[in-house]
């Protein structure tokens, strides 16, 4: 029988067994689901997960509501999942069968890919395991802050890594239209920002990626107070450059 799959890269779902896809209850259930998730293998004590769940709203009798909580987890998961050892319990759970897990181990392949193409695949694979938020409506429990901030800037930095394999296979035009969208929704990404440029200068929209170097040195003039980096600058110098280069 195929093991659980924890889907945590948007709202938390579980592929049990059986195939189904089931969401593990109410907020309270996926909370302690979710304490257990991100120490998987591991024993968490039942007064850090009673913390990490109920916070100061801890009802009368935490240890007994936490038992029924994991009472109706292991219905869901089978009743071997989660294990107790005195007063800590542990999710046991199989190599990348948390979705968050297989997208850091293809994150880290694309990094140590040798060619553009496989670089690029491997990119894309990863990214099309998220669904949104990770942890869904509970990413902004304090819990699991961290550890949502930590995923989502891995999948930034994918996203870079794949537009610098689109860059280096010649998808200029391609992508422009898609970097323009990612540097709208994140625009302190330097990088995005020099992508950018680079796709529009290597299109032969060179005047238009001046006006995009422009947008976004003003954009940190009025929040930051600061310049574009080296890299930036020696991108817009290249491209002024190049336009002054004598035509044949």
């Amino acid at each position: 029988m195929e093991p659980c799959r924890y889907l945590v890269l948007g709202p938390m779902l579980v592929r049990t067994p059986e195939g189904q896809l089931e969401a593990p209850g109410g907020p309270v259930t996926r909370a302690v689901l979710a304490a257990l998730l991100i120490a998987a293998n591991h024993a968490v004590s039942q007064d850090l997960l009673i913390e990490e769940t109920w916070g100061d709203g801890a009802p009368h009798d935490p240890e007994h509501s936490l038992h029924s909580q994991v009472t109706r987890l292991r219905r869901l998961l089978g009743p071997e999942a989660i294990t107790r050892s005195g007063r800590s319990y542990t999710l046991t759970v199989a190599d990348d069968s948390i979705d968050a897990m297989r997208f850091e181990n293809l994150a880290g392949q694309a990094s140590d890919a040798e060619d553009a193409d496989t670089t690029r695949a491997l990119c894309l694979e990863g990214l099309e395991l998220w669904r949104g938020a990770p942890f869904g409506d509970l990413a902004d429990r304090d819990f699991l802050r961290l550890e949502t901030y930590r995923l989502e800037e891995i999948r930034l930095n994918v996203i870079e890594t794949c537009f610098d394999a689109d860059l280096e296979l010649g998808r200029h035009q391609e992508i422009v239209a898609s970097l323009r969208a990612a540097v709208t929704q994140y625009p302190f990404r330097e990088t995005l920002w020099g992508q950018l440029v680079t796709a529009l200068g290597r299109s032969g929209r060179q005047p238009e990626g001046l006006r995009v170097y422009d947008e976004y040195a003003s954009f940190l003039r009025s929040e930051l107070g600061i310049q574009p980096g080296v890299a930036m600058q020696r991108l817009r110098d290249g491209i002024v450059a190049d336009r002054a280069q004598p035509t044949a």
